[in-house]
């Protein structure tokens, strides 16, 4: 169910799922959702851990095929374009733990931009800036040649969405993104990625980090055992469904 509002009901729509149902292998976790996810927005996923977030998340980045429905970004079905059409379209970053022995964080965020360099994988001036545009965006820029298994996992999470935002797509989705910051660099990354949809990009990623959620976000997408809901953080209805999903006896 999404909630009718005219601050976003008329904006471009980059993302628009129908009657998507998502899940593994023949079992359902989300059934029947239908959302419009405009550009220049970002969207925060809350609910119960088990609810379907990172499902979603995987779902709309076209990693996990859907049981039914589809999603389409720019007016083109994720699920059926080739994984180097996906690249340009849409970045991902998920919650796995990179550490590869002798790679660096330049090396990884430059992986950002294999779209763009073709099957020789050879940077240009064009990628090298966007490369450390990305890293100083995050506050990175000083760990360029440090080696990812030096690295603590919120040192390792940061190279990752600088990789995402190299990568330059108009859609980022991310699971879990702030999973191993401190509170103050939960905060900070939530306002560097809300000044990044503000540049014209659909910014979607799940958290647990209720109270950053509302803060940052444009829309709050809550997925619940009572479905989907999308609506501003201020909703009055989004509030209440929160208060029936997140009680001890829901």
């Amino acid at each position: 169910m999404t909630e009718k509002s005219l601050s976003y009901r008329n904006c471009d729509k980059m993302i628009v799922v129908e009657h998507l149902s998502a899940g593994y292998g023949r079992k359902a976790i989300l059934s029947d959702i239908s959302l419009i996810l405009p550009s220049s927005s970002l969207v925060a996923v809350i609910g119960r851990n088990g609810t379907g977030k990172s499902t979603l998340i995987r779902t709309l980045a076209g990693l996990l095929p859907p049981l039914s429905g589809k999603t389409s970004i720019g007016g083109k079905d994720i699920h059926r374009m080739t994984a180097a059409e996906r690249a340009r379209l849409c970045a991902f970053v998920g919650t796995e733990k990179i550490r590869v022995p002798a790679l660096n964080c330049h090396d990884l965020v430059a992986l950002g931009r294999a779209p763009y360099t073709g099957w020789r994988g050879s940077l240009t001036e064009e990628d090298e800036i966007a490369v450390d545009r990305a890293l100083s965006l995050v506050e990175m820029q000083g760990f360029s040649e440090r080696y990812l298994d030096s690295m603590s996992d919120g040192e390792c999470q940061m190279v990752s969405v600088a990789r995402a935002i190299a990568q330059d797509t108009p859609v980022i989705l991310l699971d879990e993104p702030t999973a191993f910051l401190d509170f103050p660099n939960r905060r900070k990354t939530a306002a560097l990625l809300k000044s990044i949809a503000g540049q014209g990009k659909t910014i979607i990623y799940s958290t647990h980090d209720i109270d950053i959620a509302m803060s940052f976000s444009d829309l709050v997408l809550l997925v619940s055992e009572d479905g989907v809901l999308l609506a501003p953080a201020a909703s009055p209805v989004l509030r209440h469904r929160m208060e029936r999903a997140f009680s001890s006896g829901a």
